[in-house]
């Protein structure tokens, strides 16, 4: 799985090998708490209603777990 760009105005970009849309994906702050979950649509998510900050984003199905760092701007 890849998520891009790291660093995100808005919308933050997921490939997958496997269909991830309608999935859950939950951001948590630096601290470790969770900030939102967000629906995967159209191999995307949405993170303009986010705060400026650096957040960890972790997607998981019953074929992959994933997380990654994002920043948002």
């Amino acid at each position: 799985m890849t998520i891009y760009p790291n660093l995100s105005k808005g919308n933050v970009f997921i490939q997958s090998a496997n269909n991830i849309n309608n999935e859950t994906a939950q951001i948590y702050d630096m601290e470790g708490r969770e900030v939102a979950k967000l629906t995967v649509s159209n191999n995307q998510i949405n993170t303009a209603d986010l705060k400026t900050g650096t957040y960890i984003l972790k997607i998981e199905n019953n074929k992959e777990k994933y997380s990654a760092k994002i920043i948002v701007k």
